[in-house]
């Protein structure tokens, strides 16, 4: 169980602040990825609860084994899709040719010493 917190947990963090640091570079706003990792930690943590309250009252008799092992296959499947979903997405929005790269101008003031 500590090997397969270490494997969701890790690629869970890599993941998500490359996709959201993308995100927030896509709207061009100011800030960070702290709120965003926020909020995916709350849905995770809710995620649990209602996880737990379906099987206990759902599944007459619950193996959590096979549960265990059903659910961490179901998990990296879903973050395979989820990968290459975004990865999709992502190269959608890369700009196909170097013409096409806005690139901001940036006033050159001169400085005294290179001024000989």
């Amino acid at each position: 169980m500590v090997l397969t917190g270490i494997g969701l947990y890790l690629p869970y963090v890599a993941i998500h602040t490359t996709i959201f640091e993308r995100l927030i570079a896509i709207t061009r706003d100011r800030g960070n990825l702290g709120y965003l990792m926020y909020l995916a930690d709350a849905f995770g943590y809710l995620g649990y609860p209602i996880f737990m309250f379906l099987i206990r009252f759902v599944v007459a008799k619950p193996d959590f084994l096979r549960l265990f092992c059903t659910t961490s296959l179901c998990m990296g499947l879903a973050s395979l899709a989820c990968i290459l979903v975004a990865g999709l997405y992502f190269r959608g929005l890369q700009p196909r040719a170097a013409s096409e790269i806005v690139v901001p101008a940036i006033a050159a003031v001169p400085s005294e010493e290179f001024a000989n």
